[in-house]
This record gives C-alpha cells, structure tokens and sequence, in this order.
C-alpha cells in the first residue's frame, strides 16, 4: 500500500517532535529515493548525516508549504560542540538521487541544494545533465548510502542519522577536498552544495538558507536549469525547516516595471492633452 504524501508528512512531522527524546540507537536504513543532510566542520574528525526522508515530500509542494524536520541540537553539539551556531567552519548541504522509476527503469533523477548568495534571494538553479552523466552523479551517492550510512547505529536522538569519521565513506568525503571526489560536491556540483560556500566565512550556518533543486536527466545537450522545488533553514536552537517560496523578482525587473509605468503615464497625459485640445 503506498502512504499518500500527506500521510508521509506527518509521519515525518511526528518523527521531527521526538527527535530531541533519547531512545534506543538502531541500525539505520536507506531506500531509493531518500534525500541526505550532512554537516561537516573543517576541524572536526567527525561528521553527521541524516536521511531526511523521500523525495516525494519535497517536491511538487505549493507555495507557502511549510515542513518541520525537526530539532538536531543535541546531535549538533556533540559533533561540533556548543557554539556549532557561530563556528564558521561548520557547513550543511543536502542531495539525494531517485534511481528508478515505479516500472524499474533507470531514472536517475537528483537532488541538491544551493546556499542562497542572500537570505531570501534564490540561488542560481543547477543545471540539468544527460542520463548518462546523471548517473555518474547518483552512483557516488548511492556509494555513500550503502557503504557509509546504511546499517550503522542512529545517534541516541534522531533514528534516521548518524554520526560518521570523515574518513573513509562519509559526507565528508563526496564534498570540496574530500578523498572520494574529484571535485565540487559527489564530483558534481562545483564549487559546493554546502552553506556557506567557503568555511571560515560569515556567522554560522543559521545565517544562511539552502535551495532545493530538482535535476531531472536532460539528453538535449542544451543543460538547461533544474527546477527549484523548496528552501531548507536552520536557527540557533537546531529546528531545521522546509519551506517553499515564491520567486522574488530581480531589480532590473523592478526597474523595468517601474519605466514601463512611467512611460504608460507619459503617454496617457499626451493622450489626455490631445483630447482636451480636439
């Protein structure tokens, strides 16, 4: 029986409200589809990735659509201490691949974020790749779900994460310097999917915003840009969000609206004067 998307949602809304709750660590588990959120410090030897859920619960969601994933506070400040919200050096991103579709065909649909240039202006979507080239990318991130999550303990806290070494297979590693890839995020993604772009830049990862993109095949050779689905944030006491926004209009679109009115204007007095003088 498949659960309808607002079944899955409240599903993982309940999961998000005991997240703070120690319980028993069990193994964790990955199914195609899921979306990974990682945070990584560039002088931690530890990092910490979470399955956030199905794609299905990220996109296609209407504009004001608001999802709470929870509170990670705990899990945070163990990995990176107390100060994590202030500490620079710490970076967040997410990706995640949908390999096949319901007939068993390769699909190899993606999922990745983009920090935000500033909080509330959209970041420049990802652009979309041939299937081939896509499934190179959702390969290294399937590496990463079966031989670096899958089957390890959950955190005391959250059921769906864990907390890894940065060596080996580990989030980490598929980012900017990391051993397993050969550049950018999973090989991918230049400079990063991550916020802030650069560790050791700005004022913690509260203060930046992450846009979702979905970045279906595109066998045009054209690559022409993924589709903004959605915004993840997090504030200073750990409560990571999704919500959906509506796109904000650049400033030459404002300026040109603006000279678009004022010569509107310009002409109805001319037309008016014309009249009065007929």
């Amino acid at each position: 029986m498949k659960l309808t998307k607002f079944a899955l949602t409240a599903a993982l809304v309940l999961a998000g409200s005991v997240l703070q709750s120690a319980h028993a660590q069990t193994p964790v588990v990955y199914t195609d589809g899921d979306l990974f959120m990682g945070f990584r410090s560039t002088t931690s030897t530890n990092d910490y990735l979470w399955d956030i859920g199905q794609f299905s619960l990220f996109n296609n969601d209407p504009v004001g659509f608001h999802l709470a994933l929870g509170n990670i506070n705990l899990d945070l400040t163990t990995v990176f201490g107390s100060g994590w919200q202030t500490n620079n050096n710490v970076q967040w991103g997410a990706a995640g691949t949908h390999d096949f579709d319901a007939s068993g065909n390769l699909i190899a649909n993606l999922y990745a974020t983009k920090v935000e240039p500033t909080i509330g202006t959209r970041a420049l979507a990802w652009t979309r790749q041939s299937t081939s080239a896509q499934i190179g990318s959702s390969s290294q991130i399937e590496t990463l779900a079966f031989g670096g999550f899958f089957g390890n303990l959950s955190t005391a806290n959250n059921p769906t994460a864990i907390i890894q070494s940065t060596t080996g297979v580990s989030w980490a590693s598929f980012q900017p310097g990391g051993t397993n890839t050969t550049g950018g995020s999973f090989s991918t993604w230049v400079p990063t999917i991550e916020g802030p772009t650069t560790p050791g830049v700005g004022t913690g990862i509260p203060g930046t915003r992450l846009d979702l993109f979905e970045i279906l095949p595109d066998n045009s050779g054209t690559n022409p840009a993924s589709k903004y689905i959605g915004t993840f944030s997090i504030d200073a006491a750990g409560n990571v969000s999704y919500d959906v926004f509506a796109a904000v209009p650049e400033p030459s679109t404002y300026a040109s609206l603006i000279a678009g009115a004022g010569l509107l204007l310009v002409m109805l007095r001319f037309r008016s004067r014309g009249s009065l003088n007929a």
